[in-house]
């Protein structure tokens, strides 16, 4: 790919069509659902009650919030599309990231490629038109490495070590899966100091120089844990755990946080019914497998180039450029590192991984280069022409699975319905969100005095004006073991100042039927039609009155 204008011109516009069409994907009222559980619904609460505050039946809430708090600004003036964009903004700010790198690197049509199979990948253009935080997590993650090997390039100039520890501080601050971040951003400064350090060396000169590649690791750390050190000293006052909910059982071992005693490789097994084997592919999977919404193939999609074309970008090239070696080196060990750590802790999900994303998409930049420099080198004929012909039909069919994810999104979102006048505020939402007709009518006819119990809606609080306690299944089982009878469950309602139920009659019928007692059966039966009053029931949600 060379500086040729029409190429640059071509990738431009390419580039110029998916940014405008993500915006207009991403103008509609928001109904993702952790959009709707935490990422406004807590920065609205806190913006209801002028201040930040615990709210213990959200566990969310103890979520570091870097970027919730960003979006609170909007929020104060009632608009919640405006988050979405503050979202996207940090998505484009990592494409520039990457757009500056390679283009020092390669040229500015390669930059401009990195950027277009970027922002193209599936899961990216789903978090860029949803309030996620996950690009966030990717722009500071992105910085905190470029700050790094610019410290390596510059010889070890303090201010870009800084630089890079404030920008993973902030990664920190934006999700728990900073905390891997954090941990390989780490060791990549004694490796990086060692890459500058000469070769000649004897054992007094070697232990001085760990030492202060000690010394560059200790500031990294101080600095990185500074920045994030508000969120933790908030979870510490509140829970005795700066990273609630995370290893509750280490910090509060008395009254630990429900934590899953299963493993992600046992989960997959159990509710997928995988096998080993296809359970031990999935950081191969990913890429290849893929699907919105469906958990079992990891709740969205990537595509097969990250993985294809990294592979020449990590081990081809040339072998005289060692700064550039040692820089694949960086990308590599920490896309590979951070998606095996996700892979070996957690139930994978596409958007766990994504600070790992970048990275691939740069050393796929670096792979095109690669193959087209080694095939320049083969002598010109029709063996070298059908080459690379097959090579370019099949980067674009590739990139194709990208566009047709792009229409089908646009089908799903039905950006011009809203943005034309053909559906409006409240019908776009209740088309995607069905329990917003029971929310709505609550909001209406339900007093401030009023506090409502929501079982079975996902805990997606955003759209209540009015006071409510969200339970998830286990903690509303544990309140019906206790109760002795449905009397007694209705006074432990009425101590937590109860007076109305929302339920999601579908989920409530399903579960009761497959976990609870004929005991607790009968409790919940005469709960509802004995001590309550069914107000409204729209679309398999129902509003209650306790009686």
């Amino acid at each position: 790919m060379d500086r040729s204008k029409p190429v640059f011109a071509t990738l431009f516009l390419l580039t110029a069509v998916l940014i405008l069409l993500l915006f207009l994907l991403a103008a509609v009222p928001p109904v993702s659902r952790d959009a709707l559980t935490h990422h406004l619904a807590v920065p609205n609460l806190y913006i209801n009650h002028g201040r930040i505050y615990e709210i213990p039946d959200l566990v969310a809430s103890y979520f570091p919030m870097n970027l919730d708090l960003l979006y609170a600004l909007p929020l104060m003036f009632g608009n919640d599309i405006a988050p979405k964009y503050i979202h996207m903004a940090f998505g484009l700010l990592s494409a520039i990231l990457l757009y500056r790198y390679i283009r020092r690197r390669l040229n500015r049509s390669y930059a401009l490629f990195g950027v277009l199979l970027f922002l193209s990948l599936p899961i990216i253009v789903q978090l860029s038109i949803t309030v996620y935080v996950d690009l966030g997590l990717i722009f500071f993650s992105t910085a905190s490495i470029l700050c790094l090997l610019k410290w390596f390039e510059t010889r070890r100039k303090l201010r870009y070590l800084i630089m890079a520890a404030v920008s993973c501080g902030l990664a920190l601050g934006t999700k728990y899966n900073g905390l891997v971040v954090f941990l390989l951003l780490t060791f990549s400064v004694p490796y990086l100091y060692a890459q500058n350090s000469s070769s000649k060396s004897n054992i007094d000169t070697e232990g001085f120089k760990w030492s202060i590649a000690l010394g560059y690791t200790v500031i990294f750390v101080l600095v990185s844990v500074a920045i994030f050190s508000p969120w933790a000293l908030r979870n510490y006052l509140w829970t005795g755990n700066p990273l609630y909910p995370l290893y509750d059982t280490l910090f509060n071992p008395q009254n630990p946080f429900f934590e899953r005693k299963l493993n992600p490789f046992a989960i997959r097994r159990m509710l997928y019914h995988e096998s080993i084997w296809q359970t031990l592919a999935v950081p191969f999977r990913i890429f290849f497998q893929g699907q919105d919404n469906d958990p079992a193939l990891f709740d969205g999609r990537l595509n097969p180039y990250l993985i294809i074309f990294a592979i020449p970008g990590i081990f081809f090239g040339d072998p005289s450029e060692k700064r550039i070696k040692v820089e694949k080196t960086i990308w590599a060990g920490f896309a590979i590192l951070f998606i095996l750590m996700v892979f070996f802790t957690r139930e994978m999900r596409i958007r766990y991984i994504a600070p790992a994303i970048l990275p691939l998409v740069i050393l796929n930049v670096f792979g095109v280069k690669n193959i087209f420099y080694w095939l320049g080198k083969l002598k010109k004929g029709p063996r070298r022409s059908g080459i690379q012909m097959s090579i370019v039909f099949g980067l674009l069919f590739l990139l194709s699975l990208n566009c047709h994810y792009l229409y089908r999104k646009w089908e799903t979102v039905r950006p011009l319905d809203y943005l034309c006048g053909k559906m409006d505020r409240e019908s776009y939402i209740l088309h995607y969100r069905p329990e917003y007709a029971v929310i709505r009518y609550a909001n209406k006819n339900i007093t401030n005095e009023h506090r409502l119990l929501c079982v079975f809606l996902g805990n997606r609080r955003y759209y209540f004006q009015k006071e409510t306690m969200f339970l998830e299944w286990a903690q509303f089982k544990e309140m019906l073991d206790k109760s002795k009878d449905s009397s007694d469950m209705v006074s432990t309602l009425r101590e937590k100042h109860i007076t109305h139920i929302v339920i999601g009659v579908n989920g409530l019928k399903y579960w009761s039927g497959k976990t609870l007692t004929e005991k607790n059966q009968e409790i919940l039966k005469k709960l509802l039609s004995d001590h309550s009053q069914i107000l409204v029931e729209i679309n398999g949600y129902a509003l209650l009155k306790i009686r």
